[in-house]
């Protein structure tokens, strides 16, 4: 797991970086996302995070629609710039929920996050999948590797939504998975993520 770890550190402190010229709001959804990479995506540690600070659980009626049908826990955060609600699951899946974001301002905060990791990191970054929804949902993933001799390697994505009456603007996912490094069905000199308008900016929710 040691070059795993390294890179989850070097992912961190792109995160750092990646927070500096933009909004309040976007800036602390990264924060919020930087749990999920210092954490690994371990529900026992996420947990200890939040019960350190007393942020209260969502209940589990609350948590369901958060978690996609799986099992895990739910955190509200109510900031005077909008809502958020950060997740991880029993799987490890961990996600950072935006219900209110400026879309392309959060897709490009992840872009330049991916190109410092991949700058620093040195590994394999594989898009995963850069693609529109019916519904207008653009999602944005990339798998890093190579593997760890355990068999791990590392998800992040991004989902945006443009329209203000979107419930969710904005989803950050992290996943550490057990399996091999899928291939990219981009060409390979698509495989680094590239900066884009992407879509106009959703208006803050009234």
């Amino acid at each position: 797991m040691r070059f795993l770890l390294l890179a989850l550190l070097l992912c961190s402190s792109s995160l750092a970086r990646a927070q500096g010229n933009y909004t309040e709001a976007t800036r602390f959804i990264f924060q919020l996302y930087n749990i999920c990479v210092q954490t690994m995506g371990d529900p026992v540690a996420i947990n200890k995070v939040f019960t350190e600070q007393n942020v209260p659980r969502l209940t589990a009626e609350e948590a369901r629609p958060f978690l996609g049908g799986g099992e895990g826990n739910a955190w509200p955060s109510d900031m005077p710039f909008g809502k958020y609600v950060f997740t991880s699951r029993s799987d490890g899946l961990c996600a950072v929920h935006a219900l209110w974001a400026d879309a392309p301002e959060v897709e490009q905060a992840f872009v330049e996050l991916l190109e410092n990791f991949r700058r620093q990191a040195g590994g394999h970054l594989v898009k995963a999948a850069d693609e529109v929804t019916e519904k207008g949902r653009h999602i944005l993933s990339f798998n890093f590797g190579p593997p760890t001799p355990e068999g791990f390697y590392l998800n992040m994505s991004v989902s945006t939504h443009s329209n203000p009456r979107s419930e969710l603007q904005a989803l950050l996912a992290y996943a550490v998975i057990k399996g091999d490094l899928p291939e990219s069905s981009q060409p390979k000199s698509e495989s680094s993520p590239k900066k884009k308008s992407g879509n106009p900016p959703a208006k803050k929710k009234k």
